[in-house]
């Protein structure tokens, strides 16, 4: 399985980067986001990074971050 921590800004993908397992990615994504935040993730971050593997954060309507960890797959033409 190819994962990969993404950093999305204004629903664009900002950043991918490659990882080797779940939870890699999840401190990838937690370092991404107390660095843009400036701040610690709140309780309800950290629970969004532990069950759906994504960070969002309600209170910046400017300038919209998420993170997310996904799943690479292969393009198979049919």
């Amino acid at each position: 399985m190819n994962l990969i921590a993404c950093k999305i800004h204004n629903n664009s993908l900002g950043k991918t980067i490659s990882v080797n397992s779940f939870d890699e990615g999840k401190a990838l994504l937690r370092q991404w986001a107390e660095e843009q935040f400036e701040r610690s993730l709140t309780n309800e971050e950290n629970d969004s990074l532990e069950n759906e593997m994504e960070i969002y954060n309600d209170n910046d309507f400017d300038n919209i971050y998420s993170f997310s960890i996904g799943i690479v797959e292969e393009y198979v033409k049919e």
